[in-house]
């Protein structure tokens, strides 16, 4: 036996270095039979199969339907708790700004009932009425489809499209958590045409998403917001 090799010291076998010597150790069963120990198993996380190496496993992952159905599920319960959180947050930011505008409210009544008794005339506290209270866009037709965005969300290119019987009131939903503007509308003859025409631009702008499920659209570097207009009266006008 030459000097230089090493000894296993549980079988006496030979190796001519430290690396097989250790490989030895773990995947030999004789030896680790010697050593009471059992070779290291790898194992699915769906099936439960268990395999002697790595290799083998991850070539087993390709073809195992539980593990596949339990990995998308992993995906989808993350997904969801993402949603979920951002939901947490926009219902916060909303609690917030609804509290903001009710305060500002308050403080425009006060205002208001200030001036009234004052005895200033009833000319003079409309017209200064008219200067503190926001005046709100009115859309008095029915069945739109509109894109709208926030100065925040113009910046990232973001806009909001959807449907909407009353486009006012609709309006007014948006502004109870940040000021939106309706950067353009179209009004349709009937509902039918208005929910075709909205489902024809989500199915057209669906690799504009933002985020999956969600009514926000990016828009595409190059493009002005005419790409956007264009879809919609293209839309419209298919079911018209």
């Amino acid at each position: 036996m030459q000097s230089d090799q090493i000894i296993c010291e549980f079988c006496k076998s030979t190796f001519a270095c430290q690396k097989n010597l250790d490989s030895h150790k773990k995947m030999a069963k004789y030896c680790l039979k010697l050593q009471g120990k059992e070779r290291e198993k790898y194992k699915c996380s769906g099936c439960d199969k268990t395999f002697s190496n790595n290799h083998w496993l991850i070539h087993h992952h390709t073809i195992c339907i539980d593990y596949q159905v339990k990995d998308k599920t992993y995906d989808i319960e993350y997904e969801k708790k993402m949603l979920e959180k951002e939901e947490e947050n926009l219902l916060q930011q909303l609690a917030e700004k609804t509290a903001q505008l009710e305060e500002k409210d308050r403080i425009i009544k006060d205002c208001l009932q200030i001036i009234k008794e004052s005895k200033v005339s009833e000319d003079k506290v409309r017209s200064i009425e008219r200067r503190i209270r926001p005046t709100r866009d009115q859309y008095p037709g029915k069945n739109y489809v509109y894109i709208l965005t926030t100065p925040a969300q113009q910046e990232k290119r973001v806009y909001i499209f959807g449907k909407t019987v009353n486009l006012t009131n609709r309006l007014s939903t948006y502004n109870k958590s940040e000021e939106h503007t309706v950067v353009y509308h179209r009004e349709c003859k009937t509902e039918a045409i208005m929910s075709g025409a909205e489902t024809a631009i989500f199915a057209k702008l669906e690799g504009c998403r933002a985020m999956k499920n969600r009514e926000r659209f990016i828009l595409p570097e190059g493009k002005d917001i005419s790409y956007f207009t264009g879809v919609v009266d293209d839309c419209v006008a298919f079911f018209s």
